[in-house]
């Protein structure tokens, strides 16, 4: 008999988080293991409003990464740490979208990573 899993697929963000540019403060980032030991990444993020989580592939985060400061060591792999992250700014834009394999499930996305050049943005 397999184990059984528990499974929240509820957003992580919040349904009240509209689509568009947000400004967003690290709180944690956790680096976790799925399906066939593939890496992803929880990051713990406050925003204006409110806070949440979001899951972050790998390939998916070079541009966040790029704009936090991380060290690229050659084109796409990056040298960082998840505990260095904590405190740091960024902006992104978020979209909600239907699941892949279960359209009746909108899923929370963001992308089109910025920096933030002043010290607090409005909203924090």
């Amino acid at each position: 008999m397999s184990p059984r899993e528990i499974t929240d697929t509820k957003p992580r963000m919040g349904s009240d988080l509209p689509d568009g540019k947000r400004n967003f403060l690290v709180e944690s980032v956790e680096k976790r293991y799925g399906k066939n030991n593939g890496e992803f990444f929880i990051w713990k993020l406050t925003y204006d409003g409110g806070s949440g989580d979001v899951l972050i592939l790998p390939n998916m985060m070079g541009g966040l990464l790029k704009i936090l400061d991380c060290t690229e060591i050659e084109p796409g792999k990056f040298d960082w740490s998840t505990e260095d992250q904590h405190g740091k700014m960024f902006n992104a834009t978020v979209s909600h979208k239907p699941d892949a394999k279960d359209p009746s499930k909108i899923r929370t996305h963001i992308g089109d990573f910025n920096a933030i050049e002043e010290e607090t943005p409005p909203g924090f």
